[in-house]
């Protein structure tokens, strides 16, 4: 770790004051010495591609997102305080998108460039918020994905299609090993034929990270590995806001410390 942060600190004197500083932190060097299985010289080489593009793509401009609001009742995901362990707990309720009105609400470019900037807020003050306050051993997230629900329109259509195909492509390629672990529910029928289809989109490194989980298991499961109070209740959770209201606003420690900031 040493020897990675010597190649590439030089790339913090050289942020704009007006971009978030990326943490050269041991866990976020140790996702990009993963990325690169080991080798010093590829994970600095992936480093240095995440800055330059980060730095001359992503916060290029000013963005904001006037309608996050309305993209959250029409596709209910974001991040929602953490497991047991202390991983922030990402949940996406992916069979239950209303396309018609995620559609009214924004466009494609507009939702994956938000979707790049939630991820650097990941990795730039989530993850580094539960290092220092829950857990020092933390490296990356808990997600939970339910499929139940999804139609052959909904997984076919251009507009999830393309969010899914470019959202991994930025997860994997500039943010990576951020996932520490997945739980997906599928059910039996459509569900399950989809998840068997969108296998090729997959890196091989986040298969491995991910246990599918059937309608009878789902719930046991769920809740031995996060607090009942974090989850909705349509996934066994004792949360006692209705799933509308549940994913209409990101809950976590690191909200009110990045606010002060």
């Amino acid at each position: 770790l040493p020897e990675m942060i010597r190649r590439v600190e030089d790339l913090q004197a050289t942020t704009k004051t007006t971009h978030p500083v990326f943490p050269l932190d041991d866990g976020t060097l140790l996702r990009f010495l993963r990325h690169g299985r080991g080798n010093i010289d590829k994970a600095e080489k992936a480093f240095r591609k995440m800055d330059d593009w980060r730095k001359n793509t992503l916060l290029a401009d000013a963005f904001d997102f006037p309608e996050d609001k309305l993209v959250r009742r029409a596709y209910k995901k974001g991040y929602f305080n953490t497991d047991r362990e202390g991983r922030p707990l990402y949940i996406e309720m992916i069979g239950n998108v209303d396309i018609d009105a995620l559609e009214e609400a924004t466009t494609l470019p507009r939702l994956i460039h938000a979707h790049a900037h939630d991820t650097d807020h990941l990795a730039s003050v989530i993850i580094p918020w539960c290092q220092r306050n829950l857990n020092a051993s933390i490296t990356g997230i808990t997600a939970v994905m339910d499929l139940r629900g999804i139609s052959w329109k909904q997984f076919t259509h251009p507009f999830i299609q393309g969010y899914i195909k470019n959202s991994i492509s930025i997860d994997y390629n500039y943010y990576p090993s951020t996932l520490a672990r997945m739980f997906i529910l599928i059910p039996s029928g459509v569900p399950e034929t989809v998840w068997k289809l969108a296998q090729p989109w997959i890196p091989k490194t986040v298969k491995a990270k991910i246990q599918v989980l059937s309608v009878d298991e789902f719930q046991a499961k769920l809740r031995e590995e996060i607090p009942p109070e974090n989850l909705p209740r349509s996934l066994g959770g004792t949360s006692p806001l209705s799933d509308d209201d549940f994913f209409l606003t990101e809950r976590g420690g690191w909200i009110v410390e990045h606010q002060e900031q």
